[in-house]
């Protein structure tokens, strides 16, 4: 998957282990890698929805964007970067799962909740 940032400190914190320590802590910079490495592996975001992370949809303000877990009350969010958005998989009216429309493939991040960011 291709992960872009929103701006160059989410960048930074992201792609140095030094600057993300700082701001997260140890074990916050180790899930944040992790994190990272899971996005990249992925081939879309749907084989990420149990995996380990709490991978989920936001909603109200934030509708459109995902999160998934670091440590206690800090999660990254990110943003679908396909154009058109893509939707998630669906039923039918006997219960089988409908692929999605689109696959999420590209994501930014753009923002470290429970950080200053």
């Amino acid at each position: 998957m291709d992960i872009s940032y929103a701006n160059s400190r989410i960048r930074k914190i992201c792609t140095d282990a030094k600057v993300a320590q700082k701001e997260l802590g140890k074990a916050g910079a180790q899930v944040l890698r992790d994190r990272l490495k899971q996005m990249h592996d992925a081939e879309n975001l749907e084989v990420l929805r149990f995996a380990a992370g709490d991978w989920h949809e936001l909603k109200g303000d934030r509708k459109g964007q995902l999160a998934c877990s670091l440590l206690k009350m800090t999660r990254l969010i990110f943003t679908p970067e396909n154009d058109p958005l893509p939707t998630k998989p669906t039923a039918d009216s006997i219960g089988r799962k409908l692929p999605p429309s689109k696959i999420w493939k590209c994501v930014i991040i753009t923002s470290m909740r429970g950080t200053n960011l």
